[in-house]
């Protein structure tokens, strides 16, 4: 071994040593070097944010905001927007309010960086908005850490631990043994058990949405050859009723999120059997889903496209089979966390 790979093994270990035992922490360390300069713009990149644009009702704001804390509760302080937008997801393309194409730098106030703020915000804003307050709602959000180049909002709900489960059963009709196909509710119950009596909450840890922040949540169900999905209600706390039973007597829906497809047959559904057969046949195109909704809503009869929790319809393997063989069985939805929007955010130059 060579006399300078001794010396340098030697004052690597030396250097080891003194970090060692200064007990220097990550904190501790002197981040300057990374040259990350604060500068006085941030430039956005988002990655599956939906089409918004000026034919609907609500609008994008990016927000800056520092942060203090009383009685352990965050504070946001100097809220600032840095503007309102629409996107275009198939263009990838920002756009102004009125709908010409801006840039994806948004410059920070006059003689402001980004070292003066602690919090990124993106929200929903009616369309159009004459409010200069923040909505209630933080779609994306992240800290604007000191220590990375790129900073990813992103939801900040919980919603990454949520789990759904479903069934298939008519509960309003108060008969187990008919028209067991036509509903769905999202409730668990031990096999065997299927009593009303015995609902559980089927949507597990989907927070609720507090009554001021502007989103729903939304139940959805399709089949081949429905021309659409429909609804199965909104609804801000999972663990009670939605907020419409259409194709019911509404008076007797229970305390879950979900329908029973009785009356009242939707519009467009002509030539389709009706109540309705929710078990698919294999190969056909299927699903359940629970979406996040902004309020305002763009599309009121469309799902928008913020799914959290999704799985296909129960499945027979042909049309001669009894689809109740598929009834009263519990359905465990997949969570659909990692699909959401995020944006990345990048110190930037700003635009004159």
């Amino acid at each position: 071994m060579s006399k300078k790979l001794l010396l340098s093994l030697s004052a690597l270990f030396l250097l080891s040593s003194v970090l060692l035992f200064t007990g220097c922490s990550e904190d501790d360390f002197d981040y300057t070097g990374l040259g990350i300069e604060e500068k006085s713009a941030l430039k956005l990149t988002p990655i599956d944010l939906p089409t918004l644009t000026a034919e609907d009702s609500v609008i994008y704001e990016f927000w800056v905001a520092t942060i203090d804390s009383v009685d352990r509760e965050e504070i946001w302080l100097d809220t600032t927007s840095l503007g309102k937008f629409f996107w275009n997801k198939t263009a990838y393309q920002f756009m102004t309010e009125t709908g010409e194409a801006r840039s994806d730098v948004f410059n920070l106030p006059e003689g402001k960086t980004s070292a003066d703020y602690d919090i990124l915000i993106i929200t929903f804003e009616p369309y159009p908005d004459d409010d200069p307050a923040m909505a209630r709602n933080a779609l994306l959000r992240t800290y604007l850490n000191p220590k990375f180049v790129v900073n990813e909002m992103e939801f900040q709900n919980g919603l990454n631990t949520a789990t759904g489960y479903y069934t298939l059963a008519t509960i309003t009709d108060h008969d187990l043994n008919t028209q067991e196909i036509s509903g769905l509710w999202f409730v668990f119950m031990e096999t065997g058990s299927f009593l009303y009596e015995n609902l559980e909450i089927g949507l597990i840890d989907l927070k609720p949405f507090e009554l001021e922040d502007n989103f729903f949540y939304e139940g959805w169900v399709y089949k081949d050859p429905w021309p659409r999905p429909l609804s199965l209600g909104k609804f801000k706390n999972p663990n009670y009723r939605d907020l419409s039973n259409p194709y019911i007597e509404d008076q007797y829906a229970p305390l879950v999120p979900g329908e029973d497809f009785l009356q009242n047959k939707p519009e467009g559904f002509e030539g389709i059997d009706y109540p309705f057969d929710l078990v698919g046949v294999v190969g056909d195109s299927t699903s359940v889903y629970v979406t996040i909704e902004p309020d305002p809503d763009p599309f009121p009869n469309e799902p928008f496209p913020l799914i959290i929790l999704s799985r296909n319809l129960p499945l027979k393997n042909d049309t001669t089979e009894n689809s109740k063989n598929q009834t009263h069985r519990i359905v465990r939805m997949g969570n659909r966390y990692t699909t959401l929007p995020k944006i990345e955010v990048t110190r930037a130059d700003p635009v004159r």
